[in-house]
């Protein structure tokens, strides 16, 4: 059975490509600690950003500073020494490779 012609859509414009503005989070620790970056790479290996040898920063999308250590096996049982902020702002004098990073994980690029 023949249904006819297929149907061909035709699009005059692309599909706009939006960005997820995603949160920022501070995660620190009170000494340097390999175990913390090991799993800051395995959890967030395209989000994440080594700051100094005890603070990353990494990204992610709707989720609390509470979820952000649970997901890093921050607390009793796991990973010790670390304090998780969300950052709602920022300024300071750091090279560039940083700032544009803020920029295109907060949905600014």
């Amino acid at each position: 059975m023949r249904f006819g012609n297929p149907v061909r859509l035709l699009l005059a414009e692309p599909f706009p490509v939006y960005s997820v503005a995603m949160l920022i989070f501070a995660v620190t620790s009170n000494a340097e600690n390999p175990e913390l970056g090991a799993h800051i790479n395995r959890v967030y290996p395209s989000a994440n950003l080594k700051f100094a040898p005890n603070v990353w920063f990494v990204a992610d999308t709707g989720v609390t500073t509470q979820e952000v250590s649970e997901k890093l096996s921050v607390g009793p049982g796991g990973i010790a020494g670390v304090v998780v902020v969300k950052v709602e702002s920022y300024f300071g004098y750091a090279p560039t490779s940083i700032w544009e990073w803020f920029s295109v994980k907060m949905g600014g690029a």
